[in-house]
């Protein structure tokens, strides 16, 4: 492996990684223009011995799912749906709500109301007596 800097034909003695992820492979006599280079930019840069190859990075996998949670996603599925449903019929009813409002307010101002007056019965006259009789 060569050096990845410019202009340099030199066997790679070193390998290194940027803060933002970028690797590349270097000799010994660019390791400090590297370093003055990073610190310039004001960011990190890792150096590791470029003698053994390094294995690209695989992020962990999962094999297989426990069944839980493919039931659980099922469930969320479910529940979603149910309430997706419940908020469209909110709206149904809230309409129909309004418009039976606006009816009502609409008979109350077309109709008059009639007015009942109850009166006292004066067929039927009682003493105190026969009141304190009835207790």
């Amino acid at each position: 492996m060569d050096c990845n800097v410019e202009g340099c034909e030199n066997k790679a003695t070193l390998r290194y990684v940027w803060a933002w992820g970028e690797e590349g492979a270097c000799c010994d006599a660019h390791r400090p223009y590297l370093e003055s280079k990073a610190t310039q930019l004001g960011r990190g840069i890792a150096f590791t011995d470029g003698g053994r190859a390094r294995e690209p990075y695989a992020a962990p996998r999962l094999e297989q799912l426990a069944p839980e949670v493919g039931q659980l996603r099922l469930r969320v599925a479910e529940l979603t749906t149910d309430l997706q449903d419940r908020d469209a019929q909110i709206v149904i009813l809230k309409d129909e709500l309004a418009r039976v409002g606006v009816a009502k307010r609409a008979e109350s101002f077309t109709q008059p109301q009639p007015v009942v007056v109850e009166q006292p019965d004066v067929t039927e006259t009682t003493t105190p007596v026969e009141t304190r009789r009835k207790r």
